[in-house]
């Protein structure tokens, strides 16, 4: 899966960064200048209304971005090449107070759009194989004899 992710509501520059979802890793590979409209296949993620976009990323997908993040880094599923190297989010998630016990994160004040934009990229892909596994669940139940009956 081809991403591009579209980001301008934050620090730094409008940007578009371009990723590539394979064989269970994301591979973030370059940084351009922000552009709307959408690049041969690409799946479309955005912080603004861009007319092209198949997920709109709000502040409130932060949270659920750095999990996102944190999970594919620390089980080697994410690789920022080096022309996009400024766009790793490594120094810009930071801990935040604990609850209940619980460890959480946040971005740092001024966290530049590149930044945001592979969180997203990131929260897109955790989605995307959550409704991987649901649809692979129902084919397994729907091929196994006895298990679920159509009318």
């Amino acid at each position: 899966m081809n991403i591009q992710a579209i980001f301008k509501g934050d620090a730094g520059d409008a940007v578009t960064v371009y990723s590539k979802w394979t064989s269970g890793i994301l591979v973030v590979s370059k940084i351009a200048p922000y552009r709307e409209d959408r690049f041969k296949d690409c799946l479309i993620i955005a912080d603004a209304d861009v007319p092209a976009r198949e997920s709109f990323f709000t502040d409130e997908h932060i949270s659920d971005s750095i999990t996102a993040y944190m999970h594919m880094k620390a089980c080697g599923e994410l690789d920022i090449a080096d022309a996009a190297a400024r766009s790793n989010p490594e120094h810009w998630v930071q801990d935040a107070d604990t609850n209940n016990g619980l460890r959480r994160f946040m971005v740092k004040p001024q966290v530049d759009n590149a930044v945001v934009a592979v969180l997203a990229t990131c929260w897109q892909i955790k989605r995307s194989k959550t409704i991987i596994k649901s649809l692979s669940l129902m084919d397994a139940l729907l091929t196994q004899p006895g298990t679920i009956h159509t009318i």
